[in-house]
């Protein structure tokens, strides 16, 4: 769906939005919906009028199950890097486990992991993204002229 020049936002990826930004017919994904809905971010780029092949990056705003889900397999697929803050690399990589802020939110994360895992296949880790760009405060993205 496109919601201005140049900028689409993907449905049906999953329950956190995605954004499409096309720049110079290069194409930017803001974040990458669920695991499992690789064939859906495809066809939303698709439907928007561009090949997938034109990903260029994926940025990960921050790492939950439905922002970073096929960030690996897109950029496997396309070639696009992946950029993400450098405080969300750990989580993103999977090399560090979530902080909960409350003992429910510790139970909510030590229960969801396990169940997503084991509904994802342990063994498979193609779900697990690497950075290729660790951004700072005020690092500006090769996208919309920065």
């Amino acid at each position: 769906m496109r919601i201005a020049p140049d900028v689409h936002m993907l449905v049906g990826v999953g329950p956190a939005p995605v954004y499409l930004l096309v720049s110079d017919g290069d194409l930017t994904l803001i974040d990458s919906g669920m695991v499992g809905q690789t064939d859906k971010v495809i066809a939303e780029i698709e439907k928007a009028g561009y090949a997938a092949s034109a990903l260029k990056t994926i940025v990960l705003t921050h790492y939950h199950h439905d922002h970073v889900g096929c960030a690996a397999e897109l950029a496997s697929l396309t070639g696009a890097r992946i950029a993400a803050h450098r405080d969300e690399v750990v989580y993103i990589t999977r090399n560090k486990r979530l902080p909960a802020s409350s003992l429910l939110q510790r139970l909510l994360f030590w229960l969801f992991d396990p169940v997503l895992l084991w509904i994802l296949d342990p063994a498979d880790e193609t779900f697990i993204a690497e950075v290729d760009l660790s951004l700072e405060e005020g690092d500006e993205i090769e996208t919309f002229d920065g």
